[in-house]
Parts: C-alpha cells; structure tokens; sequence
C-alpha cells in the first residue's frame, strides 16, 4: 500500500469503527509502517487531516482558528488529543461511499470492455463462418439472396409534454438497469437515408446527429442534466478515462421518428460509457 492510501485507509477504519470513534494512536497502530514518520512535515499535515475528519469534544475550532501557522495546528497542540476518541464526521463518510463507488463502477467498466472484445471477436468469428458457408455449399444452395432495401427515417411531431412523460418513465427504468448518471440535454433528430439488407437498418451515433432545440426538464433523484453544447467535442477534453471519472455513463435520446419499413413511430435511445471500445450500447424503444 502506497502513502497516498493512508487517507482512504483511515477512513474505511473510522467506518468500521463508528459508533465508539477512534484515537490518532489506534490509526497509527493500524497503519503500522504505513504511518507517516514521527514529527514529520507529512505527519503534520495526516494530523491536521485526521482531525478535521474526526471529531472530539475537547479539539475545540477555536484552536484551530488561532493556529499560529493560520492554516494547521503544530503537533505540538495536537498531542494531548492522540488517545482521545474522535468519531468520523459525516461529509467524511460520504466522501468514503463515493470512493467505494467509483472504485466499483471503474471495476465495472473493465468487466464490460473484457466483454466487449470478447463479443467482438465472436462476430468476427460468426462473420467469417458466413462468408466462406456459401463457397461451400455452392452446390446444393438455391435460396436466394436478400436484396439491398433503401429505408428512411423521419422526425415526427409530437406533444412536447406527452414526449417528455414518456422519456421520464423509460428513464426510470433504465436508470435502474444501467446506472445512468447524466443525461443531454438535448434530444438527436434521426432523420436519415441507408442503403442495407437489415430491416430495419442501425441507426448512426446519436452523438453525430443533429440536436433539437427541445430541451428536457425532466427531474430525477441524482441524475444530472448536462447543458453543454460542445460535450462531444473531444479536441479540449481530457482523455476519456477522466472524463468517465467526471461523469460516469450518461444517455441520449432521440426524438420520436418513424421509418420507410414499418407504421409505427420509435424512440432510439444510446448509453455513452467513456471506457467502452466505441458506444454501440443502441436501443430502440415504440413510442406509443
């Protein structure tokens, strides 16, 4: 364990002791060589840390606001406080959780590129079984070929209210099933013309489409709505790994269309995952 993880180890101690609290030796103690050298300038400045995040009664704030340094307590101050109980502070416990889940989701997120590229090399696989099948079965094969189709998608209009009700309980659902943290805010105009022997045909990348001036309004617990219209632009971003570290997954929607090859009217929605090989994460729900 690297000195850097002192902080994250301290705090998933205090957790594990939360009720009776802590003392600054006991952490010590449970560092073991970990714990930043006796009377040190890092030991300084894990103290000030550890007492900021774990309070005590007698640690008075006016201690700290008369600090002659007018930042950090001297360890001098601090010592008579070693082998006092000091209980976790709320802010710190969450701080915790969100470490925990980020840590779960980045695992997660390698889980889902692992079965990815396996899927891609399944299809590569399937791909190629399929183009030498008819080298040898070119004897006894009398089916015919599927022709090439044209298919058109376009935009309908729709009830503005009755569209963002029904984004609003898909939305519900999928939060749930994919852990979705933000969505655009901004619906994708699907109108498009492909030449293909898929009916229907796939869609293009929603983030290459056009966006409507339609924004959405739609409120729910702990997801965010992100208004910024440049956010596929990659060229002034960080690399994709940190802005899944910002972000998490999100979702875009589409606004309601209906295609050449069936009366009904659909919605496409897709996952934007930064650490996925590409988005491909597409979905179609009927919009009824």
């Amino acid at each position: 364990m690297t000195k850097e993880n002192i902080y994250i180890k301290t705090l998933q101690f205090g957790a594990d002791n939360f009720k009776e609290g802590v003392t600054y030796n006991q952490v010590r103690e449970y560092l073991g060589k970990d714990a930043p050298p006796e009377g040190s300038n890092h030991e300084l400045s894990f103290l000030n840390w550890f007492f900021d995040n774990f309070h005590q009664q007698e640690l008075l704030s006016l201690e700290r606001k008369n600090a002659s340094s007018g930042k950090w307590l001297a360890i001098a101050t601090l010592k008579k406080y070693y082998d006092k109980q000091a209980h976790m502070t709320g802010e710190a416990h969450q701080n915790l959780i969100e470490y925990i889940e980020l840590q779960e989701a980045r695992n997660s997120s390698k889980k889902s590129m692992i079965v990815a590229i396996i899927a891609i090399i399944l299809t590569i696989i399937t791909i190629s079984i399929d183009i030498f099948k008819p080298f040898s079965n070119s004897s006894t094969n009398t089916q015919p070929q599927n022709k090439e189709q044209t298919f058109n998608t376009s935009t309908i209009e729709v009830n503005q209210s009755e569209y963002f009700n029904f984004i609003e309980n898909q939305l519900k659902e999928i939060k749930a099933k994919q852990g979705i943290n933000w969505l655009y805010y901004q619906p994708a105009i699907v109108n498009y013309s492909s030449n293909s022997t898929a009916n229907p045909p796939l869609p293009p990348t929603l983030i290459n489409c056009k966006f409507s001036d339609i924004q959405f309004t739609i409120q729910l617990d702990s997801l965010k709505i992100i208004n910024q219209p440049d956010f596929f632009d990659y060229t002034n971003k960080p690399d994709k790994d940190s802005l899944f570290n910002m972000y998490g997954k999100g979702i875009i929607f589409s606004l309601p269309f209906t295609t050449s090859s069936s009366s009904n009217n659909y919605v496409d929605y897709e996952i934007i995952n930064w650490q996925d090989c590409g988005t491909g994460n597409y979905n179609r729900l009927e919009y009824k």
